[in-house]
């Protein structure tokens, strides 16, 4: 697999609280991309505390020999100890009180896929034919979507559309969203934080994965998201058949 990413602090904000990391396990790779709750205390914490939590559960308890499903649990379990980490240090001084991320993550060796989510930064899956997006966003304007109170095309001028209703760290425990799927070879898939999500179509992020490389392609729509106003931090994760990855390093954004 080829995995890379790109994370920038946008136009408007003065900080990146958004964190994303790639880790190698095997032969399989592990993405995740995190954001902290924008407006709330101390969330490029929360987000760095979230990927640091997550990275050193899953290191310190790979399953051995490694197979997919066992691997899968560790990592739904290493959001548990992220949401952990979070939710106890917003009770530790009343700075960090609020505090809180996203966490988006998937597993894949390239046939097999997991994902796991919590919040709205968003998963997608890139095929030839259409960009699918496997997540749903935790969001009080999603619930009214599903509801049926609140037309989809409104969702992005809605008052409250960046208010979570899922996120590490605002509880002792979290509740997270899981998906099981195989991939092909001429499939990716793209992670990315809602910087990414609220200011580019999804049109024109199936458009740019599909005529770019990995690389150029994330550099493409960070610069998109930017044109298009560039309001909030931005990243973007995108996952493809290609040369394995080297060494087992987490690669923070």
């Amino acid at each position: 697999m080829t995995v890379v990413g790109k994370s920038h602090t946008g136009r408007v904000r003065e900080t990146n609280q958004d964190r994303y990391g790639i880790y190698n396990i095997g032969r399989y790779a592990l993405a995740v991309v995190c954001d902290g709750m924008g407006g709330e205390n101390a969330g490029d914490i929360a987000s760095e505390d979230a990927l640091t939590a997550l990275e050193k559960y899953v290191e310190d308890h790979v399953p051995r020999p490694i197979h997919f499903d066992s691997l899968c649990q560790t990592v739904a379990r290493g959001i548990d100890a992220a949401n952990a980490q979070v939710y106890a240090r917003s009770q530790s001084a009343p700075e960090y009180e609020g505090m809180g991320t996203t966490c988006t993550c998937v597993l894949t060796d390239g046939k097999r896929v997991c994902i796991y989510n919590v919040g709205d930064s968003r998963a997608y899956l890139i095929s030839p034919e259409i960009g699918r997006q496997i997540t749903v966003d935790h969001t009080y304007v999603q619930m009214l979507v599903e509801q049926g109170k609140l037309a989809p095309e409104a969702r992005g001028t809605h008052p409250r559309r960046n208010y979570l209703m899922r996120a590490l760290g605002v509880s002792r425990q979290v509740e997270k969203d899981s998906f099981f799927f195989d991939m092909e070879k001429d499939h990716n898939i793209l992670l990315c934080s809602d910087g990414l999500s609220s200011y580019c179509s999804d049109d024109e992020i199936y458009h740019t994965v599909r005529s770019l490389e990995p690389t150029k392609a994330c550099e493409s729509l960070v610069e998109l998201a930017n044109a298009h106003g560039g309001r909030d931090n931005i990243t973007v994760v995108i996952l493809s058949h290609g040369p394995s990855m080297n060494g087992s390093e987490m690669i923070n954004g």
